[in-house]
């Protein structure tokens, strides 16, 4: 059927790529820092604050954007704001069709939201007021030093080391490894600032005081008013303190759940960075496609692929072991050997998950789209199959409709809010006005 769409509609004049990309770079910075905990270590923070420093360093490498002089005034011409679209109106650069990328969502239902997630910040403190004051060289490296030795300090103080026990108020207490004390036990159901932490916290403060200022001591004498302050080295003492939380946490969830929830953690993070891979790969792949389709490889790789979109790659079943039927339809699939199927330890083999909102006709698209290895890379790729099971993980950026399986959207698509889900109904802008013909073919039907 032929489409009642005008092609016309979609046309996009010259773009300049490198103003797209630093664009986009900007806004996928301020996106990830509107939902970065940096005292966070929950992998998703942790995964975010690699990659806004990825993105900084991306963005710092790229050439400064400039306005050209509108009129004859000798003034100098002043640097753009990418986010300001204003100060771009009567530039003709800026006369193009942005790149649709949206910022992360994350996922939620009509029902059962969740209410008061925003927890105050904290009162800044000493550290805070030396942080606005400006630091040099010398002090940003003090500030790593004295961090890292209060926090190695209270770690002394409540007998607890890496790799044992965490001790807390009410139990556990500090292991025999520990030794026999006297330790200052702490309260992590309190908060951080609570009398017992807070002791803590002053004792750690002190010790270090005393070190730094003795024979031992690695702060400079110029520098010693500012940093050897009790105040300044408690701020810096509580900035490790949720780290320290984090161990008791698992502790108590592994304890509770014979450490199951410890496990579903890794297998989601091998499972993120399984999709990290796939997209890269893609990213490389879709080469070929961009230029039998004379498109601008740079800006497609920023419109069509993204690791949220990529699926997941599991390396069990349901349960997440390596169940003998789980192995039998590896096998029928021609993806491990007998021996593999047979073996009584664990394989090295990976069952790929299409997205349960994703277009069948897409997802195969995507695995065709794949490239391998490099072969610099030793490490040999591990065997995949797809079962014809489906992910039903949430994407947080949300997809075009093109992409979309229609049954998944018109029975599933209406219970998720749209507050979260906001429809794309256009299509990628680094199409052009080709992009209706593009889109069909990649759904179309491949070749059996």
């Amino acid at each position: 059927m032929q489409s009642s769409i005008d092609p016309a509609l979609f046309a996009v004049p010259s773009v300049d790529p490198g103003l797209l990309v630093t664009m986009n770079l900007v806004e996928e910075i301020r996106d990830l820092i509107q939902v970065y905990d940096a005292q966070s270590s929950e992998p998703d923070h942790l995964a975010r604050g690699r990659r806004i420093k990825f993105l900084t360093q991306e963005l710092s490498a790229r050439p400064a954007l400039m306005v050209p002089a509108t009129s004859n005034e000798p003034s100098e011409t002043p640097p753009v704001d990418p986010i300001d679209e204003s100060r771009n109106e009567g530039d003709d650069h800026s006369r193009f069709t942005p790149l649709s990328i949206p910022s992360k969502r994350r996922p939620a239902l009509k029902t059962g939201q969740e209410e008061g997630t925003n927890h105050p910040k904290r009162v800044a403190g000493a550290l805070a007021k030396m942080v606005k004051a400006g630091f040099d060289e010398t002090d940003f490296r003090m500030k790593k030093v004295l961090q890292r030795e209060m926090r190695t300090t209270m770690q002394r103080l409540i007998g607890y080391a890496p790799g044992r026990t965490m001790p807390n108020a009410g139990g556990p207490l500090p292991d025999a490894e520990a030794g026999s004390g006297p330790f200052l036990i702490p309260d992590f159901k309190a908060t951080l600032s609570d009398t017992v932490n807070l002791r803590i916290q002053q004792r750690a403060a002190d010790a270090v005081i005393r070190t730094q200022m003795s024979a031992e001591g690695v702060v400079p004498p110029a520098y010693r008013t500012r940093w050897l302050d009790e105040n300044v080295l408690i701020d810096l003492g509580q900035k490790s303190w949720p780290g320290l939380k984090a161990v008791w946490q698992k502790q108590v969830h592994d304890a509770q759940d014979n450490g199951a929830a410890s496990a579903l953690r890794r297998r989601q993070g091998k499972r993120r960075e399984r999709r990290n891979i796939a997209a890269d790969q893609i990213r490389k792949g879709i080469k070929v496609f961009c230029e039998d389709n004379q498109l601008d490889h740079t800006l497609v790789e920023l419109e069509l692929v993204n690791e949220e979109w990529m699926g997941e790659e599991w390396s069990g079943d349901e349960e997440g072991i390596q169940s003998p039927a789980w192995r039998q339809a590896l096998f029928e699939r021609g993806s491990i050997s007998a021996q593999m199927r047979d073996s009584s330890t664990r394989i090295e083999a990976l069952e790929m998950r299409r997205p349960a909102w994703m277009h069948i006709h897409l997802w195969e698209w995507f695995k065709a789209q794949r490239a391998g290895r490099p072969r610099t890379q030793k490490k040999p790729e591990k065997p995949r199959a797809d079962l014809g099971n489906v992910s039903h993980r949430m994407p947080e950026v949300i997809p075009f409709d093109f992409m979309l399986d229609p049954h998944w959207a018109a029975t599933q698509l209406p219970k998720w809010d749209e507050s979260y889900w906001k429809r794309r109904q256009g299509w990628p802008a680094s199409f052009g006005a080709r992009a209706p013909h593009i889109a069909s073919s990649m759904l179309a039907a491949p070749p059996f």
